[in-house]
């Protein structure tokens, strides 16, 4: 036994002050000064021997409560023996279940000599041992939800868990996993905890530049309240070359288009390996179905292809597209890749239109409406186009409802009213696209302090001054400098080849004030002399556009190019990307399906990529109603399925991109391991040769204060009750309180 407060043992003696006051007691004599009471002797005698017990049991009780007070202040420990056998140690097994752990070379895989390692060391742990299991693809992924006790039927059971897993498209994040597995809440009686990670040691797992995470992750091993190790086993099965190719990715021009319309899929294919890559073949697929192939010739170590193809829409709905190596590598789950495309009857848009002038001979929403396939509202014939424009007047935008467009263009931009831009302010924040077009009625002052807002506002720059060039002087025209194609909405627009973009003459436009330009802003055009005459700004989950230059033939020659059509469609794409529903989402963003696209069900089910159904329910929102689910750490392929009153089955595919970079198999180095076991504190171990550090600390120190406090309140109400009966028995009385009832004692006569 020990004691945290061994000051207040000192007050142990005081234990004996209930005996000296009972001794004292005893000394003194009550004198009564009566004739009778010679007769009442014999009785008193009778009495006195009950009245002794009581009083010597009292003073036990006192003396009992003096000491559980003392000791209770004293704060003792006592040995875990002394409640049976407790668990000492807790060993935290991080499983690294990451795509490169499907490397498979013969028959033998890295994942299936870590399932047969961790079985051996669950079988090896003891009873007494608490157990549990993290997965490390995706960060941290608790197996068990808390510690458990090692007994047979649970190693059984965490057994036949771990046959049940398989590896994942996810990339390892082994520096999270180990973090959560050091910050893990501790059970009571636990002295020591043993990290053991189970890996192939692949380099991009580990991120063993990231020195000063290590250091971090070492200083908290060393103050962590528990005594901690960290142990690395490597799980691998053979030394062979590396040999892989994969389907890095496989992009879409568009994945929100009509039917009958043609888009391009481009895949890149690159050799991971270290030698030089056999021909083959990649397959492209439609839901499954193999619609073309695409042969693909050797590719030294590193060396990336590129394949394109068409592909036509058809009826409308939801399509998985993927295409798929046929190479026979040591890594199979990255020889395929997917992108889903909606194909929909019309995108609803909204084209705001200023009062015309008398010198336009056509309004800037007619050319808007003509490059979208529409004249005015109605569409062109033979032209399905995707958009369908609906035109307004500026007056009406102020009572219009925004909730069922995805995109809101403003031509030859007059002022509005502040209720009509709190309007569009918060359309854009939920998804919407906004294009502003700045014309001859907008007014420099006005625009700076209503959409600029020193910054805050929907344009990232104020306006400057209207620039001007004589009409008469060529050579005063200014040009459109070809743009980056590296931007979705002006990869088109960079073929010049094709298009004609660099045959755009300004005669005026509008200027913008660079001297408050943000760290970072997006130009999407720009003159020959580097002046943005188009730049974009995020606001919320939605774009804002805005254009100097209006679609005046007044003022350029813009309307009446080919890169003009491009232009007004690959925007307008891009603008209504956010307020469609996205398919295609990056590993841990959010799935969401409105709740319209599921038959206007109120339940349906998610298919993971590992095959686990998920029920999942309508959430309201302020804009609308959507099924949502977060967890989408594990990249591949998500199903929402359900089934509609008309008894048909509908599946809605989502794809979560996987990190390219874990198709590199390529282990660490040498210096990267010593530099991990001296920057983290790790300690890598051979195969084969693991060995869990026994507890070595003194034995385990449980409180006992808490009993002791409960036995101390016992005491004091049985010492009570006990007092108060000794005294009513003193008085004459031995009426007891009314809450305690006692039998007629034997032999007792009437």
């Amino acid at each position: 036994m020990s004691f945290l407060n061994g000051i207040f043992l000192l007050a142990l003696p005081l234990a004996a002050v209930p005996v000296l006051l009972h001794f004292y007691r005893r000394q003194q004599r009550d004198v009564v000064q009566w004739g009778a009471m010679q007769f009442l002797v014999d009785a008193a005698k009778k009495g006195r021997q009950w009245e002794r017990l009581e009083e010597l049991l009292l003073m036990l009780l006192r003396c009992a409560a003096v000491l559980a007070l003392v000791l209770a202040l004293a704060r003792p420990q006592l040995s875990g023996r002394w409640f049976g056998n407790q668990p000492t140690r807790e060993v935290i097994l991080v499983l690294d279940n990451s795509m490169s752990m499907a490397r498979k070379i013969g028959e033998e895989t890295p994942f299936e000599e870590l399932q047969k390692q961790t079985g051996e060391i669950i079988d090896e742990l003891a009873s007494s041992d608490l157990i549990q299991i993290v997965l490390a693809s995706g960060g941290p992924n608790w197996l068990t939800s808390q510690a458990i006790a090692g007994d047979p039927v649970t190693k059984a059971r965490l057994q036949h868990d771990i046959e049940q897993l398989t590896p994942s498209q996810g990339a390892a994040d082994l520096f999270s996993s180990i973090q959560a597995a050091i910050d893990a809440g501790a059970t009571d009686g636990v002295q020591a905890r043993n990290i053991v990670v189970l890996t192939d040691n692949q380099a991009h797992g580990w991120h063993a530049d990231s020195l000063r995470n290590w250091q971090q992750l070492k200083q908290a091993i060393e103050q962590n309240s528990i005594q901690t190790t960290v142990q690395i086993v490597p799980c691998v099965v053979s030394d062979d070359p590396l040999a892989n190719v994969a389907v890095v990715s496989i992009e879409t021009s568009h994945t929100q288009v009509g039917p009958g319309q043609t888009i391009t899929l481009q895949a890149q294919v690159q050799n991971f390996g270290e030698q030089t890559s056999r021909p083959m073949t990649l397959s492209q697929l439609v839901n499954g179905e193999v619609t073309g192939t695409s042969p693909i010739s050797e590719m030294t170590p590193g060396g990336t292809v590129s394949v394109s193809w068409k592909w036509q829409a058809g009826d409308a709905g939801v399509f998985a597209l993927d295409c798929q190596l046929d190479g026979d590598d040591q890594l199979d789950l990255d020889n395929e890749d997917s992108v889903i495309v909606e194909v929909v009857d019309r995108v609803p848009v909204l084209i705001v239109e200023a009062p015309p002038e008398y010198r336009q001979r056509v309004s800037e929403a007619t050319f808007f409406t003509t490059a979208l396939g529409y004249d005015h509202e109605s569409p062109h014939d033979g032209w399905h186009a995707v958009f369908s424009p609906r035109v307004i007047s500026t007056d009406e935008l102020e009572d219009a409802s925004l909730a069922d467009v995805q995109a809101v263009v403003l031509t030859s931009l007059t002022p509005l009213i502040t209720e009509t831009m709190e309007k569009l302010h918060r359309f854009v924040e939920r998804g919407g696209g906004l294009w502003v077009v700045l014309g001859r009625r907008t007014d420099r002052e006005a625009f700076s302090s209503v959409w600029y807002q020193d910054g805050g506002g929907l344009s990232p720059l104020p306006l400057g001054d209207t620039k001007a060039f004589d009409r008469e002087e060529s050579n005063e025209e200014e040009t459109i400098h070809p743009p980056s194609g590296d931007h979705p909405a002006t990869a088109q627009l960079s073929d010049t080849k094709r298009l004609d973009i660099d045959g755009v003459r300004i005669q005026s436009r509008h200027t913008f004030d660079r001297s408050a330009a943000p760290d970072e802003l997006s130009i999407l055009l720009e003159t020959g002399e580097g002046d943005p005459l188009v730049i974009e700004q995020y606001v919320g989950r939605g774009r804002v556009i805005i254009q100097t230059l209006p679609f005046d033939v007044a003022w350029s020659n813009l309307p009446l190019t080919k890169a003009h059509v491009v232009m007004v469609n690959d925007w307008m794409a891009y603008l209504t990307q956010p307020a469609a529903t996205q398919f295609n989402i990056a590993t841990g963003a959010r799935i969401e399906l409105p709740q319209a696209s599921a038959g206007g069900l109120s339940e349906v089910s998610l298919i993971t990529p590992d095959g686990t159904e998920r029920e999942l329910a309508v959430r309201e929102s302020e804009d609308v109603a959507c099924f949502r689910y977060s967890n989408t750490q594990s990249p591949g392929r998500y199903e929402v399925q359900f089934t509609d009153t008309d008894s048909a089955q509908h599946s809605i595919p989502f794809q979560v991109a996987r990190d390219a970079q874990e198709s590199d198999l390529t282990p660490l180095k040498e210096t990267e391991l010593t530099a991990l076991a001296d920057n983290a504190g790790l300690e890598f171990v051979t195969q084969g040769s693991l060995e869990i550090p026994k507890v070595t600390t003194k034995v385990n120190q449980r409180p006992f204060w808490t009993p002791l406090l409960i036995g101390l309140l016992i005491i004091v109400v049985v010492e009570l009750l006990l007092a108060t009966r000794a005294a009513r028995s003193r008085a004459g009385s031995t009426t007891l309180p009314s809450f305690i009832t006692t039998t007629p004692e034997a032999g007792q006569r009437s």
